[in-house]
């Protein structure tokens, strides 16, 4: 979690558009949240199914979110 944190700084000191700062934060958390749960699933739980399946909810979700930062 530390190196996300550590990318996410990166975004908001180098990205001045706030619409492309949300778009690189959603998209850098969504994806390695994913690839951590992933892991978590393969290797550290018994509920593998349950965190793939909310894996790929999180990422339709801020995929959603992000299709609404555009409409406005």
């Amino acid at each position: 979690m530390a190196a996300l944190r550590t990318v996410l700084a990166w975004g908001e000191t180098h990205i001045d558009d706030p619409r492309y700062g949300l778009n690189y934060r959603a998209l850098h958390e969504g994806f390695w949240r994913m690839q951590l749960e992933r892991v978590r699933a393969t290797h550290l739980s018994r509920l593998g199914w349950f965190w793939r399946l909310w894996g790929a909810f999180r990422v339709a979700w801020l995929f959603l979110r992000m299709r609404g930062m555009y409409g406005a």
